[in-house]
């Protein structure tokens, strides 16, 4: 009995050092944000979700709840916005943190937290703890969290740290339908809501009940009771409803306003919610991460869909522990998470294989949902977990001294080394027929990442990109043998067994941070200001303003190469100087305003709006339009004639103008 309790407690200590190796390695990625107080950049982070947040939060210091923004979109719902995360707990901590920096902060609680959840998540899988550790690791320092560190999508971050909450909570009332369960996840479902991101979650509960399908086929053959099925079903659909009653003042007016979307209204077309699919040729990123450049330096190249949406890797070690799981495993319950992976990467596919089509034609919800690459987030869950099942593996192969099973691993990652190792050797040998390979991309018409700067068609750069490719293949082919050197100690030396095991999720650890790096970049307080906010000539004399008129800025006046000269105006920026504009940014623009909007310009009323609205010729729209929307102000950086009067020209080359014809009442939504 001792000896069991004794047991008890260093099993215990082995779970508190990996939750503070999970909470070290983390602390040490965000370091920059949390000892030197700096500020996360990303602009989606800046001007969408601080803009929103800095509205909300200054109008609750002032005694007043907001329920509805008069700044954006000629005015705008505010709890209705699930993006605003209007009533998640943590964002009250704004009320005493500074916003900008609380963000960073949100970053780094919310990924400790997702690690700590997802080991304890492992445990109820997997046995071998430093497997356990190694999988917590991946999951909460995946590629698609750490990749969209450069754009900032903090309600992201909050849903993907709750998914293991979800699921585990979940499992647990599957296994004991009890009302304490009931109760636990009724709350759960509520958080997972209010956290902000309908799309992970809606991913999050399909991965649930693919788990739960497998369950009951295999309770059943061991005998399960019928009676205790449909116990713990019913359970599980009231804590559902549960929790969607208590997330009631977030969840049903974002259904409503939902109901209304111009792009979603009645569900999205085919194209629009199969937008940002995923190209088959990079499956190769989610192994060989930066094969087609980096995207932090502009070499990336091979894509029109940012890397953060395409990228699924875990790091090089998951990976050889997948292999090994593939090549070893005998073990029926761990299927289940190679089919999710599987399913995962043909439905990030898109409209590149019929899977996505299925889902949007025969699934509810699909079709509200574009990005299908996003299914990399459920391919984090299930690849960390298989990953951990391979190492698991591989460490009861040392034990059983399973020479059969060591063979083929080895024979495997040789082969595998055998191809890495031509590829560099043609790569280097080819280098005048890659670069001209390149050049013949650019003249037939590609556009070579993610934007159009001249600098991404230069012969510097076409030599950048070669250098990527090169540097990653021969990187990758340097972890192969890593890994085979790992391997070889793990079966040489089992008086050191223990150790090297420890030794896996460190360097997964290591790998992870450094392919992370370079999208977390930070600025101070006086960079950040002068960035994304500067003390602005043209907001101050807005400000001034006695009228309530509203600023109308054209495309032209927000295009991204000019960013730098008049920050202040994209996209959500005057909302931050109480500036009204008739345009804003938000994935959801009611309909009636997007076909108003469309109908004064002369172009079809369903005419698609994006996230901004399309306001290409403003000068001459109709005249009428202009004065219902309460327009008494445009920007332009071309000369415009009447009805607008000029009225300053700025030190950037901004022209404002004056719409004296304005009325004091916005469009009327019906």
């Amino acid at each position: 009995m001792q000896k069991g309790n004794e047991s008890r407690v260093s099993d215990r200590r082995v779970d508190w050092l990996c939750l503070l190796f999970l909470l070290a390695v983390n602390t040490f990625y965000y370091r920059r944000i949390l000892f030197l107080g700096e500020i996360p950049e990303g602009n989606d982070l800046q001007y969408q979700y601080f803009a929103w947040k800095n509205f909300f939060i200054s109008s609750l210091k002032e005694g007043i709840f907001p329920f509805w923004n008069p700044y954006i979109f000629s005015g705008s719902p505010v709890i209705h916005e699930i993006l605003a995360a209007c009533f998640y707990p943590f964002d009250y901590l704004f009320l005493i943190l500074p916003i900008p920096w609380g963000f960073g902060l949100s970053y780094w609680f919310h990924l400790t937290l997702g690690g700590f959840l997802f080991y304890w998540l492992a445990g109820q899988f997997i046995d071998l703890k430093p497997a356990r550790l190694l999988a917590a690791t991946a999951y909460m320092l995946s590629a698609p969290v750490l990749t969209r560190m450069g754009e900032g999508v903090p309600t992201m971050n909050q849903t993907y740290a709750l998914t293991p909450l979800f699921f585990i909570v979940g499992k647990f009332l599957y296994e004991n339908p009890s009302l304490r369960w009931l109760g636990c996840f009724s709350w759960v479902c509520a958080l997972f809501v209010y956290a902000g991101h309908p799309q992970i979650p809606f991913m999050a509960v399909q991965l649930f009940a693919a788990y739960l399908l497998y369950r009951t086929v295999a309770d059943y053959r061991g005998g399960r009771a019928s009676g205790e099925f449909l116990r713990a079903y019913l359970f599980l659909l009231l804590g559902g409803f549960l929790g969607l009653a208590i997330a009631a003042p977030q969840a049903f007016p974002f259904l409503e306003y939902a109901s209304f979307s111009a792009t979603r209204a009645g569900g999205a077309k085919y194209m629009f919610a199969a937008e940002g699919s995923l190209p088959p040729t990079h499956l190769i990123t989610s192994v060989i991460p930066f094969l087609f450049g980096d995207p932090s330096d502009k070499s990336y190249w091979r894509s029109l869909i940012p890397f953060h949406e395409t990228c699924g890797y875990l790091g090089a070690f998951c990976f050889f522990f997948t292999l090994a799981w593939l090549v070893l495993s005998k073990r029926k319950g761990t299927w289940i998470w190679f089919t999710i992976v599987v399913a995962t990467i043909f439905l990030a596919m898109g409209h590149y294989t019929p899977v996505h089509r299925f889902f949007y034609e025969a699934v509810p919800g699909w079709d509200r949902f574009r990005q299908p690459a996003r299914s990399f987030f459920i391919l984090a869950f299930a690849g960390s977990l298989l990953a951990g099942y391979g190492f698991q593996r591989l460490g009861q192969l040392a034990e059983e001294e399973d020479r059969g099973g060591g063979r083929r691993i080895f024979m495997l990652l040789g082969v595998l080394l055998l191809l890495v190792t031509a590829g560099v050797f043609y790569t280097a040998l080819h280098k005048q027929d890659i670069l001209q390979g390149f050049s013949d991309d650019m003249n037939r018409g590609w556009r070579l990442g993610t934007g159009q700067e001249e600098d991404r068609y230069s012969p510097e750069n076409f030599l950048h990109r070669y250098t990527n490719l090169l540097a990653s293949l021969s990187m990758f082919a340097v972890w192969i043998i890593l890994f085979l050197g790992w391997f070889f100690s793990l079966l040489k030396f089992p008086e050191h067994r223990r150790w090297i095991l420890w030794a896996a999720p460190v360097v997964l650890a290591i790998d992870l941070l450094w392919f992370g790096s370079r999208f977390l970049v930070t600025h101070d307080k006086e960079g950040w200001e002068e960035r994304y906010y500067p003390d602005s000539e043209l907001m101050a004399l807005l400000q001034e303003q006695t009228d309530e008129g509203r600023l109308i800025i054209p495309d032209n006046a927000l295009h991204w190469g000019m960013r730098e000269r008049e920050p202040e105006l994209y996209p959500n920026g005057p909302l931050y100087y109480r500036v009204r504009v008739v345009r804003g940014y938000n994935p959801t623009i009611l309909l009636h305003y997007s076909q108003f909007i469309n109908v004064i310009q002369g172009r079809d009323p369903d005419t698609f709006p994006g996230g901004l609205l399309f306001l290409n010729d403003i000068p001459n729209a109709d005249t009428m339009g202009l004065r219902v929307l309460g327009v008494k102000h445009l920007v332009e950086w071309n000369q415009v004639g009447a009805p607008f009067v000029p009225e300053k020209k700025l030190p950037n080359g901004l022209l404002l103008y004056r719409f004296d014809q304005g009325l004091p009442r916005v469009f009327r939504a019906r």
